[in-house]
């Protein structure tokens, strides 16, 4: 499977990567489809990886400390997004 295959084996994935993608500069996109397609190959969570293109941040236990509240939350609520959607394909 090329990379590009495996960025829209998922459709929520690959709808949420298609907007970011219109909605940012070339750099930035290429730097998030890097981020997409390197947790898609090492299997990351799907709702991490959709949480991570919704909102531009990549959430770890390192980091946490540098976002406010309501960042961590969007984050989550993103996930949890993705839980719903997939829950009703």
């Amino acid at each position: 499977m090329t990379e590009d295959e495996l960025l829209h084996f998922n459709p929520l994935i690959a709808k949420a990567f298609t907007q970011f993608e219109s909605e940012n500069d070339t750099r930035t996109a290429d730097v998030m489809r890097e981020i997409v397609i390197a947790g898609l190959k090492t299997g990351a969570a799907p709702e991490k990886i959709y949480a991570t293109i919704k909102t531009g941040r990549l959430l770890t236990k390192d980091n946490m400390q540098f976002l406010t509240p309501a960042e961590i939350q969007e984050w989550s609520d993103a996930a949890e997004e993705y839980k719903m959607l997939a829950a009703c394909r």
